[in-house]
């Protein structure tokens, strides 16, 4: 699916029903631009980030989760960090997509190494002050000895899902009815893994227009977070921008989201074939992995599609 389908930025951020501001990197009114997930997440980020600019050195300064965002610096912020020791850096912030509380991380080259834009846990970082001579700039960052990676939906927890912004895509879409809307939305938003079998949900329908049938696998997909779509962000999105953070030290930012043991398939088939290769797939799975299809066959297929639709969805 991917490649085949993609959002629009209106379609993709539903902040950009209230504003005018068409990246995330651009947002400013943390009540306004941002979700309240996010919201949580850059308040909380930004106290622990006060406390530790005050800390002292080499200090271990309790735990926090933190994203990965690739970082640019030049050749004067290496060799303050080569000071140090052996480190590879990263940036880090609350969000992927935002530059909202960034801060230099380094990690022993010797250690894993987190991936891009992944979501981790940093326990006891201690903190050191980077002095970079030919800028005359002392910039503290956090020496990153131990982390674990995170689940990506361990972001929506706590905070009470938007049920409301779902029924409002399928009323404007789909169905005026908000009763109906409302039940039709429940067995998508997530179904949970069983011990010894697989989780997540199957689904597929028939639609004899093509366009109808793309538009309700976009709309399918709208209704998890993006961490569980298999369809790509807008490309400008999915290309983000280079922060510039400080003299010498950029953070490219951008709408990467990562998926782990969570994922909705979707896909619009003329034919059976590539459904059973995607339910083989979803039988390996070890985790939720939900399927919804659709799809648009020739008359003369009909018959014999509905026979193999019936054998696998009874």
């Amino acid at each position: 699916m991917k490649g085949e389908l993609s959002y629009s930025l209106a379609e993709y951020y539903p902040w950009r029903r209230n504003t005018e501001i068409r990246y995330p990197w651009l947002r400013q009114n943390l009540n306004y631009d941002f979700l309240d997930y996010e919201q949580k997440r850059i308040n909380d980020i930004s106290e622990w980030r006060i406390k530790f600019r005050k800390a002292e050195t080499l200090s271990n300064y309790g735990e926090v989760s933190l994203y990965v965002i690739p970082v640019k610096l030049t050749s004067t912020w290496k060799a303050a960090i080569a000071h140090f020791g052996e480190y590879n850096y990263f940036g880090l912030s609350a969000l992927y997509n935002s530059p909202q509380t960034p801060i230099i991380g380094l990690f022993p080259r010797t250690y894993k190494q987190p991936r891009d834009y992944e979501l981790i846990n940093i326990i006891e970082p201690k903190k050191v002050n980077l002095f970079n001579m030919r800028l005359r700039i002392i910039e503290p960052v956090l020496i990153v000895d131990n982390w674990i990676p995170l689940k990506t939906d361990r972001i929506y927890l706590d905070i009470e899902p938007k049920g409301k912004i779902i029924e409002e895509v399928l009323i404007e879409n789909l169905i005026n009815d908000e009763q109906i809307s409302r039940s039709f939305q429940t067995p998508l938003i997530g179904a949970p893994y069983e011990y010894g079998s697989v989780g997540g949900i199957s689904l597929s329908s028939l639609s004899c227009k093509t366009t109808f049938a793309k538009q309700l696998i976009k709309l399918i997909q709208l209704m998890v977070p993006p961490e569980y779509r298999i369809i790509d962000p807008p490309i400008r999105a999915f290309k983000g921008l280079k922060f510039p953070y400080i003299n010498g030290i950029k953070f490219h930012f951008a709408e990467r989201p990562h998926f782990d043991r969570n994922v909705l398939s979707s896909m619009h088939l003329k034919r059976y074939d590539t459904l059973r290769r995607e339910l083989n797939v979803r039988n390996n799975f070890a985790g939720e992995y939900s399927i919804f299809s659709t799809f648009t066959p020739r008359e003369e297929n009909i018959t014999q599609l509905l026979i193999e639709w019936i054998k696998n969805f009874m």
